[in-house]
């Protein structure tokens, strides 16, 4: 177990992750831009792209200062994934869609 990240760091780790439904078998990242920072929406104004390399798209005009939205509910949530979420003490995003929308 020496490991493994602190707790304090995968917790900040792990809320900037997601798994994409294209590619289930890996974690993606957002350690740099500003994708990172996309909130959880039942009515999002952004989408992902189908290849998760593309980034996301606007679904609609989106005001200045507004707030970044997706919908989590279209990310994968394999139980490798679930593990290390409730390791660390993480929602994994069908937890946090559940739980916001």
């Amino acid at each position: 177990k020496s490991s493994l990240m602190q707790p304090e760091a995968a917790h900040v780790f792990l809320r900037h992750c997601f798994v994409a439904p294209t590619v289930p078998d890996r974690l993606q990242l957002n350690p740099t831009d500003d994708g990172r920072y996309t909130n959880h929406s039942s009515s999002p104004n952004t989408q992902a792209c189908e290849d998760p390399s593309q980034g996301t798209v606007a679904t609609r005009d989106i005001a200045a200062g507004e707030e970044l939205t997706c919908d989590y509910r279209v990310f994968a949530n394999p139980g490798w994934y679930k593990e290390i979420c409730e390791l660390y003490g993480v929602l994994p995003t069908d937890e946090v869609a559940r739980k916001y929308s």
